[in-house]
């Protein structure tokens, strides 16, 4: 029998947080390669740019099988750092991606004190179609102190379409942009659920 729970990633270990990041980046490697093919370098960028009081786990057996980060109106769950960017990828690249990454990640999505933003959920593949996305999203909608909850996600993938409608969110606006093109990522839905 599996021991199940969720946590908050900054209550966690180290390798908590290590297989966090690859799962992070082997969930979203079809937006980020744009950025680089390499996942060891994407998971060496997005690392210490993951704020870790905004992630949450659902730990299956102390390994991590689903995350979900949420923001607010005040932070985003990954801040991009041009430090980081830079030691990464050097100076002329480094800049560019953090103003880049920056722009898309690291500014507020919402507005409303009391509006969370769902900026990742993932799965890990040995749990995919097994219920972890829907109890992280629980988790999000209960756990946290939210009015409302918003997530994007590719218009093209239907699953997970599918399973936020099947959970009560409802389309919000198509949203697509240069700076998107540019990094790779097709239009995506933003999607809405009142809460309370």
């Amino acid at each position: 029998m599996e021991n199940t729970e969720i946590r908050c990633l900054n209550q966690l270990e180290a390798g908590h947080v290590q297989q966090t990041a690859a799962l992070l980046v082997d969930s979203f490697y079809s937006m980020f390669k744009g950025i680089t093919k390499e996942q060891e370098l994407l998971r060496r960028l997005f690392t210490p740019c993951m704020q870790l009081d905004l992630i949450y786990v659902l730990l299956k057996d102390d390994r991590v099988a689903g995350l979900i980060a949420v923001s607010d109106s005040r932070r985003r769950a990954i801040v991009m750092n041009e430090e980081t960017c830079v030691s990464v990828f050097g100076p002329v690249k480094g800049k560019i991606l953090a103003w880049q990454l920056g722009k898309m990640l690291s500014i507020p999505a919402v507005k409303g004190d009391r509006s969370g933003y769902v900026d990742f959920i993932a799965t890990s593949p040995e749990y995919r179609r097994k219920g972890v996305g829907g109890q992280l999203l629980t988790f999000a909608e209960s756990g946290l102190d939210f009015d409302e909850l918003y997530l994007d996600v590719l218009k093209d993938n239907l699953p997970a379409v599918s399973l936020y409608e099947k959970m009560g969110y409802r389309t919000e606006t198509l949203k697509k942009s240069i700076l998107m093109r540019l990094a790779g990522i097709k239009a995506m839905y933003i999607m809405k659920k009142k809460l309370r």
